[in-house]
C-alpha cells in the first residue's frame, strides 16, 4: 500500500470493510442454510445406510444359510473328500451335485469353494478359474473360533472380476467336532450393488452413490468408478459424521456410518457404508444467493470509492504538494520542504533490504553447495566398479600367487580383498566401528608390505562399543596420512596408535602417531591435504561427511607440533 497515495489506500480500505461485511453476511447465510440443509439431507442418507445395513446383514445371512445347507451335516461329503481313492475331479463333482441339490440361490453367489488338506476345491457355479485367499489367512480361519464368519478380501476370475469372499471352517459333527476345511463364498457384487442402488435410488439427483468400506480401510463394493472409489474411501470422515472433501473430481458431502447390524450377527465382520453427494447441487441456492450479495457488494464498492475519494481528495492535495516539493529537491537540490519519515512501514521496508540481501547470499551458497554435490556425484560414479569381479580376480590372483609359491604377493592381494570387500560393502553408507577396525587393519597390512620397517600400529577397541554402527571409511584417510606425512625423514620406527571409546553419547575415535607433527597454523584442509588419502578421498571430506551426517558439533580436530606427533580425533554420534 505505500505505493498507493492516500486517496488511494482510503478507497482500498473502504473496499476492504465492505469486502469484509459481505463476507460475514454471506458465511452467516450459508452457515444457516447449510445447517437446515445438513440436518434433513444427513438425516436422509443415514436413514438410507441403516436400511443398507439390513440389506447387508440379509445378504451374509443368505451365506450362512448356503453353509448351513451344504455342511449342517457334513459326513457324506467328509467320506468323499477323505477316500483317497477319489480324484480330485470326482470330488469336484460331488461338491457341484450338492450345490445343486441345495436350495442356494444362484444369483447370490458366484463361486463356493473347498479347502480340504491343502488343495482347493471348486463348486462349478462359474465356467472359469477364480484365485483364492492367501494361506496366512487361511491358517487364521482354521485355527480361529467356531462358526466365525471371515472377510477374506476381493478375489478375482481369470477375466479380472473380483468378487467379495466370506471364509468359515467346516465342522465334523460332535462327538469328533474336528475341523474338516474351510468353505469360502464367492458373492456377486450385483446382489450387494443392487443394495447400494435401492439406498440412493429414492433419492434426488444429488443423491450420488455409496460404497462398502472395510475396518482396514479397502474398498469391497462401489457403486461407482472403482478408481474413484479408492479415492473416497481414503477421504471418508470418522463414523456418523458429515464433512466436505474434494473427491471425485467434484466438491463432494460425505457421509459415513458403521454397519451396526452386520457387526451384531457377525462380530468378525468390520464394514461401514460411506455415500458421496454433489454439494454443488445441493448448495446451488445458496451460491446463488452469494452472486446476488458479492453484485451488490460490487455496486456498494463503486458508490463508496467515489464519495471516498472525493473526501480523501481535501486532505491528501496538501500531502500531495508537499510530495512534489520533495521531488523537485530530488532533481535540483534545492531545499523546498523538510520531511522526515520514520514509522514502522518504513522500517518494514529496510527489513525487506536486508531480507533481499540474505537470499542473494543463501543463493550464492546454494549454488556452491550444487557445485560441490554435482562434484561428489561425480566421484561416486567414477568409484562405480563391479564388486564381485573386483574380489573374484584378486582371489584369483592370491591362487596364483599360493601356486607360485610367492606368500608376500598372496598376503598383499587377501589383505586388500579384504579391504575392499568391507569398504564396497554392498553400497551401505554405514557399518560397525569393528568392521571399520578390520577396514584400517588391511589397509595397514598393505602399507607395511610397501613400507617396510617403517611403522608399527596398536589398535584399541572397546568391545562395548564393537556393534556400534559408523559411517564407512572415516579412519582410513587419517591413517593414510599419518603414513604419508607423520614418518618423513624420522631415523627411528613410527608408532601409530588407533582407539576408539564411549564418551557419553558420542564414539570418540583417535589416530595418534609419534611423528615429526606439524605447526597448528597450517591449514588442516588445505589443498595439499584435501586430496591425501584413498584415491582422494581426503581429510576435508571426511569432515564434510560426519558433519552432513550427524551435525555441525561432530566431526575432525587436530592435535599437532613439531617433533611432538599428531593426534586427530573423530568425533560421531551414537545411533545404534
Amino acid at each position: 500500500m505505500r505505493r498507493l497515495n492516500l486517496r488511494s489506500r482510503t478507497a482500498l480500505v473502504v473496499a476492504l470493510l465492505l469486502f469484509l461485511s459481505a463476507t460475514v453476511t454471506m458465511t452467516v447465510i450459508r452457515a444457516v442454510s447449510k445447517t437446515k440443509i445438513e440436518t434433513a439431507k444427513y438425516a436422509e442418507i443415514v436413514l438410507r445406510q441403516n436400511q443398507f445395513d439390513d440389506a447387508l446383514a440379509d445378504i451374509l445371512n443368505r451365506v450362512t444359510l448356503g453353509y448351513i445347507y451344504l455342511f449342517d451335516d457334513p459326513a457324506a461329503l467328509t467320506a468323499v473328500f477323505a477316500d483317497p481313492d477319489a480324484s480330485k475331479d470326482e470330488k469336484e463333482t460331488y461338491f457341484a451335485a450338492a450345490i445343486a441339490a441345495s436350495d442356494i440361490d444362484p444369483e447370490t453367489f458366484a463361486e463356493i469353494v473347498i479347502l480340504y488338506d491343502g488343495d482347493f476345491y471348486r463348486g462349478g457355479l462359474s465356467d472359469g478359474s477364480v484365485s483364492y485367499p492367501d494361506a496366512p489367512f487361511l491358517a487364521d480361519v482354521l485355527s480361529g473360533a467356531a462358526g466365525t464368519l471371515s472377510y477374506a478380501g476381493n478375489r478375482t476370475d481369470e477375466s479380472g472380476f473380483a468378487y467379495p469372499v466370506f471364509a468359515r471352517t467346516i465342522e465334523t459333527l460332535y462327538p469328533d467336532s474336528e475341523r474338516f476345511g474351510v468353505a469360502l463364498f464367492y458373492v456377486k457384487p450385483a446382489a450387494i450393488e443392487a443394495a447400494l442402488a435401492a439406498m440412493t435410488g429414492g433419492a434426488d439427483a444429488a443423491a450420488g452413490w455409496s460404497l462398502i468400506r472395510t475396518g482396514d480401510g479397502d474398498v469391497m463394493v462401489a457403486g461407482g468408478d472403482p478408481a474413484e472409489a479408492e479415492a473416497l474411501a481414503e477421504l471418508a470422515p470418522d463414523f456418523d459424521d458429515f464433512a466436505i472433501r474434494d473427491a471425485v473430481g467434484v466438491r463432494s458431502i460425505v457421509i459415513a456410518s458403521r454397519l451396526d447390524a452386520v457387526a451384531t450377527t457377525y462380530p468378525a465382520l468390520s464394514f461401514d457404508v460411506v455415500t458421496t453427494l454433489d454439494r454443488d447441487l445441493l448448495f446451488a441456492g445458496i451460491d446463488a444467493l452469494n452472486r446476488y450479495v458479492i453484485l451488490l457488494g460490487a455496486l456498494s464498492l463503486v458508490v463508496l470509492g467515489l464519495v471516498a475519494s472525493r473526501v480523501s481528495g481535501r486532505v491528501t492535495k496538501p500531502l500531495q504538494r508537499l510530495i512534489e516539493n520533495l521531488r523537485e529537491f530530488g532533481r535540483s537540490k534545492a531545499r523546498t520542504a523538510s520531511v522526515v519519515a520514520d514509522d514502522e512501514i518504513v522500517e518494514l521496508e529496510k527489513t525487506y533490504d536486508a531480507m533481499i540481501d540474505q537470499i542473494i547470499e543463501l543463493l550464492r551458497t546454494n549454488t556452491l553447495e550444487m557445485e560441490n554435490k554435482r562434484k561428489l556425484e561425480l566421484y561416486a560414479l567414477q568409484m562405480q566398479i563391479n564388486p564381485h569381479f573386483l574380489y573374484n580376480t584378486l582371489d584369483a590372483i592370491a591362487w596364483m600367487a599360493k601356486i607360485k609359491k610367492e606368500p608376500e604377493i598372496e598376503k598383499l592381494v587377501l589383505a586388500l580383498a579384504k579391504f575392499f570387500r568391507i569398504s564396497l560393502h554392498k553400497g551401505d553408507k554405514f557399518i560397525t566401528v569393528a568392521e571399520e577396525f578390520d577396514l584400517v587393519r588391511n589397509f595397514v597390512d598393505i602399507q607395511k608390505i610397501r613400507f617396510p620397517n617403517v611403522f608399527e600400529v596398536r589398535y584399541e577397541l572397546d568391545p562395548a562399543i564393537a556393534n556400534v554402527e559408523t559411517l564407512k571409511l572415516i579412519l582410513q584417510p587419517i591413517v593414510e596420512n599419518a603414513i604419508k606425512h607423520g614418518f618423513t625423514g624420522l631415523d627411528r620406527l613410527g608408532n601409530i596408535v588407533i582407539s576408539a571409546v564411549l564418551d557419553g553419547d558420542d564414539v570418540v575415535f583417535d589416530v595418534k602417531d609419534d611423528g615429526i607433527g606439524f605447526q597448528p597454523s597450517e591449514d588442516l584442509f588445505s589443498e595439499k591435504r584435501l586430496y591425501d588419502g584413498l584415491g582422494g578421498y581426503g581429510l576435508k571430506n571426511v569432515d564434510e561427511r560426519i558433519k552432513l551426517e550427524y551435525g555441525r558439533t561432530y566431526g575432525i580436530t587436530v592435535d599437532s607440533a613439531v617433533d611432538a606427533g599428531t593426534r586427530v580425533r573423530v568425533r560421531i554420534k551414537k545411533t545404534h
